[in-house]
């Protein structure tokens, strides 16, 4: 993981920022990951499932809403790859939330320049309900 005082050296490094990020839900660290003028996309499991922001700042407030309520938020896997132009980042935790333990796992592609992502579409399985406290798999 990167500190906010590392240098970003490769669209790698920025993706396991951003994973970084959301897993100590520090959204403001997260907002750095990304550009001012960002161009998000995301899928996700409701009734109206396209969610689109132009910014950073609102794509980061909108993760926020996602994920700020779980205690704990518990990552369980993650990986990120470099896929020629674009960087494929996955992320699955464990989120506890209303009394319940929850599994949800995101799927995203982005596109990095100088250090920032400046373009993340992104697919969410949203939070499933399990009976018991999911374990990282050794």
């Amino acid at each position: 993981m990167i500190s906010d005082h590392s240098v970003v050296d490769t669209a790698s490094d920025c993706g396991r920022e951003f994973v970084g990020a959301l897993a100590a839900q520090d959204f403001a660290r997260l907002a750095r990951c990304l550009a001012a003028d960002l161009d998000f996309h995301a899928v996700i499991p409701a009734e109206d499932p396209f969610r689109e922001r132009s910014s950073g700042d609102e794509t980061a407030e909108l993760i926020g809403q996602w994920f700020g309520d779980a205690r704990p938020l518990e990552l369980l896997d993650s990986s990120v790859d470099e896929i020629a132009d674009r960087v494929r980042i996955v992320y699955r935790f464990a989120a506890y939330e209303q009394e319940t333990w929850h599994v949800v796992e995101q799927r995203a592609f982005a596109e990095v320049a100088d250090g920032k992502i400046v373009k993340l579409d992104l697919v969410c399985s949203g939070f499933r309900p399990v009976a018991e406290r999911p374990f990282v798999h050794a």
